[in-house]
């Protein structure tokens, strides 16, 4: 099953999709959190810490995957497994807008190096280890060079068609797949050409995933409001392997 789960800032969309994606899962089954922020300042790693108190206890095993999502598929296990995306509104900013002063969430920038590594947090703001796969975290602490000469920010077209191909692999190499995405059009102001291409591109990943989606649900002051069920659903972003 493929569900999107939408909803402004505070609703509530996050305690949900976790809630969710627990359901979702079968006694044995791998659960998987991807998590796309980066943290900036001291306000971003708060939000970061809160995320992690919420998911304390509930068996999520960790992939910081800022950008290129898709290598997100690569990380997990095989066999069946329910995986959690949060959120669409960091990953396009971060495809759009890529800033080498970022780190992904979790990451100390303590260890240079290429490749991944496995890190149990020391009892850091919620996920305790107390069985496998609970607070684990997966990261990797140095994402592929893109092209110096590409003029940024990136095209918001090129941008969404990458996400939407990207989380099409997810939802085929996944039993189960629950994508937060932010409501991000309601406020009716005109901002600069930038931050509105980043709108548009936010815009078009939104639109083609409700319309693959079993189950779209937007989340207001913390009540699920159901858009769509899956007897509603058309073809899928890509075939089933």
């Amino acid at each position: 099953m493929f569900v999107l789960v939408v909803g402004g800032s505070g609703s509530g969309k996050s305690a949900y999709a976790e809630e969710l994606a627990v359901s979702l899962s079968s006694p044995g089954m791998e659960r998987y959190y991807l998590a796309a922020m980066q943290v900036f300042d001291q306000e971003g790693q708060r939000r970061v810490e809160r995320h992690r108190t919420l998911r304390q206890g509930k068996g999520f095993l960790t992939i910081e995957q800022p950008a290129q999502i898709h290598r997100a598929a690569g990380k997990m296990g095989a066999g069946d497994k329910v995986a959690l995306l949060e959120c669409i509104s960091n990953l396009t900013a971060n495809e759009m807008f890529p800033q080498e002063s970022a780190r992904p969430a979790g990451d100390t920038g303590q260890k240079p190096g290429n490749g991944m590594h496995l890190q149990e947090p020391a009892q850091p703001a919620g996920d305790t280890g107390q069985k496998p796969g609970n607070g684990m975290h997966l990261q990797e602490t140095a994402q592929p060079a893109r092209d110096t000469a590409q003029a940024y920010p990136r095209p918001g077209r090129q941008v969404a068609k990458e996400i939407i191909d990207s989380i099409g692999l997810l939802e085929r190499e996944t039993t189960h797949l629950v994508v937060v995405s932010n409501n991000v059009f309601e406020d009716g102001v005109c901002y600069d050409k930038a931050t509105m291409e980043y709108i548009r591109a936010m815009g078009l990943v939104n639109q083609s995933l409700a319309k693959s989606a079993d189950r779209v649900v937007e989340v207001v002051a913390g009540i699920p409001v159901i858009l769509k069920t899956e007897a509603a659903r058309p073809a899928c972003i890509g075939k089933r392997s």
